[in-house]
């Protein structure tokens, strides 16, 4: 009898540990509206050989829109030098979102194989971006690595930290925020303004 309590107890306790799992689970449906959007943050260079030393530890704000694109997701990142979403992005990298990986509620983006796909003097390939959130630690951003060799064989190791749009910078939990964050997104941000599709 005082095993059969004890079994009955542990089953309980199971359907509750398996009932607040499954309450916990994303549709895919949310899922993509978390990605969904507009972030900023900044990009720098961690490591980096020939004409790509000289920007070691180099950092540049930047803006970035996610949305759907042909059954995917298109990434298109703009910042102060290639500076226009619409004439002029610093990359643009179509990537499938798998709810159901990656190691927290909202799945992981992973870069497939597409001639478009760009990160300033390369391109990129399937896997060359994979990108979880819970990676960041924090809630709402996300941190993006990846590097390349171009074409005259110069190697580039790079890593953006964004956050999304009307979210203030959570410099307590992560790094340091953009730049511009104090004199120019916070104001926008402050302001209820759309993101800005020239950055400036």
């Amino acid at each position: 009898m005082k095993h059969s309590k004890l079994l009955l107890l542990s089953l309980t306790l199971l359907m509750l540990l398996m009932f607040s799992a499954c309450a916990e689970e994303l549709s895919a449906e949310e899922v993509n509206a978390w990605w969904e959007g507009d972030w900023y943050g900044w990009w720098t260079l961690f490591d980096g050989d020939g004409s790509y030393s000289e920007y070691l530890d180099s950092s540049w704000d930047c803006c970035v829109r996610i949305k759907p694109f042909e059954g995917k997701h298109l990434i298109s990142v703009w910042d102060e030098d290639f500076n226009s979403y619409e004439d002029e992005c610093l990359a643009e990298v179509i990537v499938e979102i798998d709810p159901s990986s990656g190691g927290g509620s909202y799945g992981l983006a992973t870069s497939v194989s597409d001639e478009r796909n760009f990160f300033w003097n390369s391109s990129l390939d399937a896997g060359d971006w994979s990108i979880d959130p819970a990676y960041a630690g924090v809630d709402n951003m996300l941190i993006i690595e990846g590097s390349f060799t171009d074409v005259e064989g110069d190697y580039c190791e790079y890593g953006l930290v964004l956050t999304k749009w009307g979210f203030e910078w959570n410099e307590a939990d992560s790094t340091a925020p953009p730049t511009m964050y104090y004199d120019y997104f916070l104001p926008l941000i402050e302001s209820g303004a759309e993101i800005p599709l020239i950055l400036e």
